[in-house]
């Protein structure tokens, strides 16, 4: 029997020695104009997945005590011009945070070398390499607790942890940072268990042929696009609800194929607060004002990895 590691493995020998490689990899010489003198710092997908929304409402509470609190973000946008809904609900301190965009490796490590701190409140994570890039460097991270940045911050020594999804509590991190406690005495331990050849030869013994074409064969085919089928209700009389739950917003229920965990419903052009039932059901609740005026409004789904689904018409019709 041939001894080398099953092709199923094949692709996270490579990944983990990608990232534990990322010291290797020099930084570059130069850093972009009008950075501020003192950021932390967001790195990689803009979007609720990695918990830029949370971080957006929470710089509201940090900049009531610190006005002059600075970030950088550098990354990808999804959906389409995120930062820009962001700067206005930032207002007056929009300019506060500096947009880098997509930008290379090397221009993004020297910008990250530079930071305080890189925030990374991730909702849900695998195998996070920017909190890897981050620690590599000897930047401390804020992360969140259950979502495998905890498997790799040590709080009090390479960072902090705190509640997913929880703005007040992002930001008081963010705020101790600012103010001098960054909580890095130390790299993580961990860090030493993703050199290359420690972390490939303990991938090796955990895997076998068997378990590896175990898995394959209950693998599941993700789908390639996302479809929205059916609209509960399609429709409604203007300035009245339906389905109406705590608080006033309506409850609307969609027939759909292919949505994921991460999937939005887009409610003429406004992204609402979704529930996932499942790939072929979503609950979304939408606010009163939105149903105050009659007309034709367009309804979306929105998927940071599928993209956006066909549109459907919901009807706010006379009285």
């Amino acid at each position: 029997m041939s001894t080398s590691p099953p092709s199923i493995i094949r692709p996270l020998l490579i990944d983990i020695t990608l990232f534990s490689s990322v010291t290797e990899r020099p930084a570059g010489t130069e850093v972009p104009t009008g950075l501020p003198a003192r950021y932390l710092m967001f790195l990689g997908f803009l979007g609720r997945r990695k918990g830029t929304d949370v971080l957006a409402e929470s710089l509201l509470r940090v900049w009531r005590e610190e006005p002059d609190f600075s970030m950088v973000w550098a990354g990808t946008e999804y959906p389409r011009a995120v930062f820009e809904r962001y700067r206005r609900a930032w207002g007056a301190k929009a300019d506060r945070v500096t947009w880098l965009g997509e930008i290379s490796k090397p221009l993004l490590y020297q910008v990250l070398r530079r930071a305080e701190a890189a925030v990374l409140p991730s909702l849900c994570d695998n195998l996070p390499n920017a909190a890897i890039e981050s620690l590599a460097f000897g930047v401390p991270v804020i992360g969140t607790i259950g979502t495998s940045l905890d498997e790799l911050v040590e709080p009090g020594s390479s960072g902090h942890l705190v509640p997913p999804n929880d703005p007040a509590a992002l930001a008081d991190a963010m705020l101790r940072v600012w103010r001098g406690e960054t909580g890095w005495s130390h790299p993580p331990a961990i860090l030493r268990e993703l050199e290359p050849e420690v972390a490939a030869r303990g991938l090796v013994r955990l895997a076998g042929y068997s378990s590896a074409r175990a898995a394959a064969r209950n693998r599941t085919v993700a789908p390639e696009a996302i479809l929205l089928q059916r609209l509960h209700p399609a429709g409604t009389a203007v300035g009245h609800g339906f389905n109406v739950q705590p608080g006033g917003a309506s409850a609307l229920s969609i027939e759909c194929q292919g949505a994921g965990f991460w999937t939005t419903v887009v409610f003429n052009g406004k992204p609402l607060p979704t529930t996932y039932g499942g790939p072929s059901w979503l609950t979304a609740l939408v606010p009163e004002h939105l149903l105050q005026t009659t007309g034709h409004l367009t309804v979306r789904l929105a998927d940071e990895r599928l993209g956006e689904s066909n549109a459907l018409t919901f009807a706010v019709e006379p009285e």
